[in-house]
């Protein structure tokens, strides 16, 4: 049976319904089972014809995931505590093979927001290879960087004092 055919048996059902006939005679008129009728019915009367499924907790977190709701957006819907959600959330990503990104995901937890900031601001701001590149080369120097800083601003501080050192000298020798 075609799908043409379903739509004239469900033409043929709607016709037999305006014509009050009672499911038993509809049935035996269009070859078709009773929920069949049912549904047309409904159909015809605009109700909702699908079965109104109550979903688990954890299918409906991987539902609004799909949807592209947040860990916030899922946990505050399902009113879930946020270490519950986040595990339908790892869940949700090993799904979709992305297996990776939720073992970097619970291996660096605490430094996520930073690693965030970074990711928007490289999308916001378009830098070529060659810059990123150059940037990541000064993220593995910072140590030597931060030892430069400290060493310059100790140099700084001594040619402050020198230089105050030198100004109180000259204020003696014009009082005299």
């Amino acid at each position: 049976m075609g799908i043409d055919s379903i739509d004239e048996k469900e033409k043929l059902v709607m016709k037999l319904l305006e014509e009050n006939k009672n499911f038993q005679e509809i049935a035996k008129a269009a070859h078709v089972s009773f929920s069949f009728i049912s549904m047309v019915k409904k159909k015809m009367l605009g109700e909702d014809t699908t079965v109104n499924k109550r979903l688990s907790i954890p299918s409906q977190a991987l539902k609004l995931f799909s949807e592209g709701k947040s860990l916030i957006e899922v946990t505050i819907t399902l009113d879930r505590p946020i270490s519950e959600t986040r595990g339908y959330h790892s869940d949700f990503l090993r799904l979709k093979n992305m297996d990776y990104l939720v073992s970097l995901i619970e291996a660096h937890r605490d430094i996520l927001p930073t690693v965030s900031k970074l990711i928007n601001h490289v999308i916001q701001n378009p830098s070529t290879k060659n810059d990123l590149i150059i940037a990541l080369e000064l993220v593995y120097d910072i140590n030597r960087l931060k030892s430069v800083k400290k060493t310059l601003e100790e140099k700084i501080e001594i040619l402050n004092e020198a230089k105050n050192h030198l100004l109180n000298s000259k204020r003696r020798i014009n009082q005299y």
